[in-house]
């Protein structure tokens, strides 16, 4: 599911640096999580909890993975579209992480 979650006029991207999106991105993250999570089994995310996996800009548009040890698995994908000024959220859990002996490719 994806969620628009925050919307500024167009041209505002002008502000928007690599250091600025990744701290809005981890913020991001923590919220959201904290907005879904169960207190009664599960902690709530703070900014220390969360940590930086990937991040790209390209053609305008800013994407960064983010993710958490707390988190069981959960990864968010925040990316920045530059033309339309919106920002969206991915969640996805890991299900599987299987080796592939490289003689098989």
């Amino acid at each position: 599911m994806t969620d628009v979650v925050y919307q500024t006029e167009p041209g505002s991207r002008e502000n928007l640096d690599p250091d600025r999106f990744l701290r809005a991105a981890k913020r991001l993250a923590v919220d959201n999580y904290n907005r879904h999570y169960n207190p009664d089994t599960d902690a709530a995310l703070t900014m220390d909890d969360v940590f930086i996996v990937w991040f790209a800009k390209a053609l305008g548009n800013w994407r960064a993975i983010v993710s958490s040890n707390v988190a069981r698995g959960l990864l968010y994908d925040i990316s920045y579209n530059g033309h339309r000024a919106e920002v969206t959220i991915d969640v996805f859990r890991r299900i599987n992480n299987t080796k592939v002996a490289i003689e098989r490719l």
